[in-house]
């Protein structure tokens, strides 16, 4: 089906560059970055799990980092071999969450190339809503491959109203936008950005049809540019 999928590329003039493989985990990545390799892509996502107690701080964050690259290595050599980058998210109940596990995982990354931080501004809202751009700031452009533009909100966990649950979407929530788009640009961020959330239950739509999704994509696009054009001046 590799053909039928290149074929519907084509045909859209689009062209595949990441591949979301959460079930097979860090360690099971072997085969999905050879098959991202032979359709045109440059990278998996998916998160770290865990490597001792979830959600690490401190000497354990170190601890769990330093053994999560070591058992890596083999893995990381695929990744090398194919020139596909690896991008790990800051997510709950894991080994990458907390600001410590990920300046840690910033400084042991053995190979920024092929390894980086699938950044999630929504799972470090819990740190304060200052914390996202000043994580960005820290790890700078060579550890943050790619962004999320997500807001925490419950619509990603349980049923509420429509209009509650896009409250996840930049501009369409809380959360300000601005720091962070100043924070990119103050690294001069060349990654991938994507506009993101999480519908319930999991695996439907966001909205009925492609232009209902696409009109309010287009949404939270102009959102961030308007942060942009702010920071600009």
């Amino acid at each position: 089906w590799d053909e039928a999928f290149q074929g519907l590329l084509k045909k859209h003039n689009t062209r595949m560059h990441i591949s979301t493989c959460y079930p097979l985990g860090p360690f099971g990545l072997d085969q999905e970055i050879a098959w991202v390799k032979k359709n045109g892509g440059k990278m998996t996502v998916c998160a770290t799990r865990s490597m001792g107690k979830v959600n690490p701080t401190g000497e354990d964050a170190k601890i769990q980092v330093k053994a999560f690259f070591k058992k890596l290595k083999p893995h990381l050599e695929v990744a090398q071999k194919h020139g596909v980058l690896m991008a790990f998210e800051n997510h709950g109940n894991a080994m990458l969450h907390s600001p410590d596990s990920m300046r840690y995982f910033a400084e042991f990354n053995p190979d920024p190339r092929h390894v980086g931080i699938a950044f999630a501004p929504h799972h470090l809202q819990s740190f304060g809503n200052d914390m996202p751009a000043k994580m960005i700031s820290e790890l700078g452009n060579e550890h943050i491959p790619f962004i999320y533009f997500q807001e925490y909100g419950i619509g990603s966990k349980k049923r509420v109203d429509k209009e509650t649950e896009l409250e996840q979407l930049p501009g369409r929530g809380t959360l300000d936008y601005i720091p962070i788009v100043k924070a990119l640009k103050k690294i001069n961020f060349t990654g991938l950005a994507e506009i993101f959330m999480h519908p319930t239950p999991r695996g439907i739509p966001m909205l009925p049809t492609a232009e209902a999704i696409t009109k309010e994509v287009n949404k939270s696009r102009s959102y961030i540019e308007t942060c942009l054009n702010k920071v600009n001046g």
